[in-house]
């Protein structure tokens, strides 16, 4: 089940990014979708250091919908979803936070 996860969001991933959509709002739909393949993009993307950095780190931290499906589908009579994605979403929000202060400082 899990390998499927990572097939369909690539697919997903790749159905998107032949939509007229281009540019920032089709990264910004495609990239948090799987983490390789968002991290890949934010690669290609050629954005200012600090924002490339800043979007590698977010990413990296948030790990992707495809990482929380898989979470899902293993997790479910251990984890409760609702909290695992909000202890996420906190983390993303100190790693991006962190990874600014240390561009900065």
């Amino acid at each position: 089940k899990l390998g499927v996860y990572i097939m369909l969001f690539s697919v997903i991933i790749s159905i998107i990014q032949h939509f007229p959509i281009k540019g920032i709002i089709s990264e910004l739909i495609t990239c948090p979708l799987e983490i390789s393949n968002g991290l890949y993009i934010i690669k290609q993307s050629r954005l200012p250091y600090l924002t490339d950095f800043s979007a590698i780190m977010l990413l990296d931290a948030f790990g992707g919908i495809c990482i929380i499906m898989q979470t899902r589908c293993v997790c479910t009579h251990y984890i409760n979803i609702k909290k695992y994605i909000y202890h996420k979403m906190i983390y993303c929000l100190l790693c991006t936070a962190l990874s600014i202060i240390m561009v900065y400082a």
